[in-house]
């Protein structure tokens, strides 16, 4: 596989941290985890490699459902972190994902744009610290709960994963190094 590949190429254990992501080609409900996203994270946590995945963009009403599903499947081919994202429409993009999901899914369509709200103070996007990524209010808790049940359920984001850039070997030059 690709991931493979690659792997030769890249630092060993702890100088590496893939997060693939479960990508869908459409959004749908329903678990569509492709075979190609499980069969690389399976290949990397053979090879010893620390694998998480992605959860993104997680919709209300549409997506959010999925989460237990997606972890279950990549837990089972050997990821061993995860993290979500909440969906976030800012300007001209709240609009064409709005016309999207009124064609795609027109009998939902109101209450997953009410539930994006919901979680977002009532508008599409926030671009508040804190809260931009996981939402805020009572549906962005729910999901925040669901999500960490089931990563304890599926022992996600049990251990801590120490990256190292000693195997790096970057360019020299006379700027001053920050860290």
């Amino acid at each position: 596989s690709a991931a493979m590949r690659v792997l030769p190429q890249l630092p060993r254990r702890d100088a590496l941290h893939d997060a693939l992501r479960l990508l869908h080609q459409r959004i749908e409900f329903g678990i569509r985890a492709d075979v190609e996203p499980l069969k690389a994270i399976e290949e990397l946590a053979k090879a010893g490699i620390p694998v998480g995945v992605s959860l993104a963009p997680v919709i209300p009403g549409l997506n959010d459902s999925e989460m237990p599903a997606i972890l279950k499947r990549a837990s089972e081919h050997g990821a061993t972190s995860a993290f979500y994202t909440v969906v976030r429409l800012p300007h001209a993009v709240g609009d064409l994902f709005s016309e999207w999901l009124r064609r795609t899914y027109p009998d939902r369509a109101e209450k997953v744009i009410n539930r994006i709200k919901e979680v977002h103070n009532g508008k599409l996007t926030s671009a508040e610290f804190g809260t931009r990524m996981s939402g805020s209010g009572e549906l962005a808790d729910s999901i925040a709960q669901l999500f960490d049940i089931t990563c304890r359920k599926y022992h996600f984001n049990e251990r801590d994963i120490r990256l190292s850039k000693e195997k790096f070997a970057g360019k020299k030059t006379d700027q001053l190094d920050l860290f």
